[in-house]
């Protein structure tokens, strides 16, 4: 199978493949609809057909902010994201659609660390536990 980036020029690789999925996208969403008519599943293509709309609709920008490299980060981050609404460069579903991937990406990290810390005291690694 090729590289996508091999199909693409690289300066214009995103806008590239952003031109052909819109190309692409009616006759994938239609496929994807009829063989969920044919197993009866017509309301989860209607919910699917609505995602896929709505996220189409809604392209997210490009926005400079700073990565989140830890949790120490996250305030910053969600700050930085109101500031981007409030001067009209995101929209505020925008901003919930990155709450909402920011909230999954703490919830992952206390996870691992709660885990990480449980081995360490499973292990004897942190004194007087």
């Amino acid at each position: 199978m090729a590289d996508l980036k091999d199909l693409f020029p690289e300066d214009n690789f995103e806008r590239e493949m952003q031109d052909k999925l819109r190309e692409l996208a009616p006759s994938i969403i239609d496929t994807l609809y009829e063989r969920l008519a044919d197993d009866g599943s017509t309301n989860a293509g209607k919910v699917l057909l609505n995602k896929i709309v709505s996220d189409a609709r809604e392209p997210m920008p490009r926005l400079n902010l700073a990565p989140i490299e830890g949790l120490d980060d996250v305030p910053r981050f969600i700050s930085e994201l109101l500031s981007a609404a409030a001067n009209g460069q995101i929209t505020p579903s925008q901003v919930s659609k990155l709450i909402n991937s920011v909230s999954t990406y703490v919830a992952l990290q206390e996870k691992a660390n709660s885990r990480a810390i449980g081995k360490m005291i499973r292990e004897g690694k942190i004194p007087g536990m």
